[in-house]
């Protein structure tokens, strides 16, 4: 038995059986208890190809890897964001007919429990937005609601809302929840009514926001739709600490519907990154902006290099086949500072800037511009596309792609309509 996915594990091999004669099979007893170390068996030849040489092609590799079915017996799932421990356990934050439930699985998918995070109606509005990891180790979720769902604590001011919220992951307990809702009711409907033209693949897109968490726990949660913009940032303790209303900062930008919902990350460094497509003097542009930790602006309203998307900011009538249009998590940073971002352009569907917005490359390798709508996500170094769009007999698909972008591995025909998601422990 060999440890280590690296380097040459199978030289310093532990013997753990002798097979011959009637004896052609063993039954490792003592095999690890799985914590994210790879093990792997290799087969030592005594006769022919000398003793103590390693048959590579015979090695047998037993990486333990699982699948389970997220279904509570009667219900209907609409979206899921996921995250993981580093010790092996999956978090699932799944939007049904009825609730937002969280599911938590050790590492092996054994079902550890399911909370009931709200209650009450979710279709076709209700939304799991955003599933992660805070640096204290507790969860961070984001969820849209109908205001009949906002849990009792909680005063709704409109008809929808955002809630964002801090879990213990160990009993998916509450530690503290916000209401966010930065739209008047008209606003929302914009985009939340049941017209046809609201839905994507049979799912209501709406009102989208994005959520992501900086090296301290402060969360920052940011929307864009046509005529409002903004983000608000939150302390580890839930305490808000900063609003910005992105319309009053500019002048003469129009915001599509749809196609300025903005895109964010968190660098390496704490600054906070935004991307967001918008029209300025009939011309569509991707503009930047960047703040410190500490909420001082290092650049702001920046034209960056990748003018516009395929589809066009206005009119804003339905979401453009764009990834950023219809999902959350299409921007993540690796370990230096780059960006990439799921859009579709003229220049690739999946980008690489720098730091500074100054677009690097892109490629559309692996993608499927008919069907393919991708959530991303990164272990700091490599990129991992995710196709999300649950399309009509679409399939399921993943890409890993190297710093580069060039692609290394595709998994593709997973299953049929299936709505994705991914993390990197």
């Amino acid at each position: 038995r060999m440890t280590g996915s690296s380097g040459n594990p199978e030289t310093a091999g532990t013997l753990v059986a002798t097979l011959g004669g009637s004896a052609t099979t063993y039954t490792d007893s003592g095999f690890p208890t799985y914590g994210g170390t790879t093990y792997r068996y290799a087969v030592v030849p005594e006769g022919g190809g000398g003793v103590g040489v390693i048959d590579r092609e015979n090695a047998v590799p037993v990486e333990p890897a699982w699948e389970t079915i997220v279904y509570d017996g009667n219900d209907m799932f609409q979206e899921v964001q996921v995250a993981g421990s580093p010790t092996g356990e999956a978090y699932v934050l799944a939007t049904s007919y009825d609730h937002n439930h969280l599911f938590k699985y050790n590492e092996v998918s054994e079902l550890q429990y399911e909370v009931i995070l709200t209650d009450g109606s979710n279709y076709p509005a209700g939304r799991a937005m955003e599933l992660t990891f805070a640096p204290d180790g507790n969860l961070m979720a984001l969820m849209r609601v109908y205001s009949s769902s906002v849990p009792s604590d909680l005063t709704s001011t409109g008809w929808y809302a955002y809630i964002l919220a801090k879990i213990n992951p160990a009993d998916g307990s509450y530690i503290w929840k916000k209401l966010i809702n930065p739209f008047t009711n008209a606003q929302w409907n914009t985009t939340m009514s049941n017209s046809s033209a609201h839905f994507s693949n049979s799912v209501l897109n709406g009102m989208l926001a994005e959520m992501v968490v900086d090296s301290t726990g402060a969360s920052y949660v940011a929307w864009g739709s046509g005529g409002v913009s903004g983000y608000a940032k939150y302390d580890t303790n839930g305490n808000l600490t900063t609003t910005y209303d992105r319309v009053a900062d500019t002048t003469g930008e129009t915001l599509g519907e749809f196609a300025s919902k903005p895109m964010v990350v968190v660098l390496p460094d704490d600054s906070f990154f935004w991307f967001q497509f918008v029209n300025k003097n009939s011309q569509d542009y991707l503009m930047g902006s960047k703040w410190a930790s500490d909420g001082s602006v290092i650049f702001k309203n920046r034209t960056l290099d990748i003018s516009h998307a395929d589809g066009s900011v206005l009119p804003a009538t339905s979401a453009n086949p764009s990834s950023h249009e219809r999902h959350t998590g299409t921007a993540v940073a690796d370990a230096v500072g780059n960006i990439f971002l799921s859009v579709h352009t003229t220049v690739g569907r999946v980008l690489k800037f720098n730091s500074e917005g100054t677009f690097i490359s892109g490629t559309d390798d692996g993608i499927n511009s008919l069907g393919d709508e991708l959530t991303l996500a990164t272990n700091g170094e490599s990129i991992y596309a995710i196709s999300s769009s649950s399309s009509s007999n679409g399939s399921g698909k993943f890409v890993k792609y190297s710093n580069s972008l060039v692609r290394e591995t595709m998994k593709a025909s997973i299953g049929s309509q299936m709505k994705q998601d991914a993390y990197v422990d």
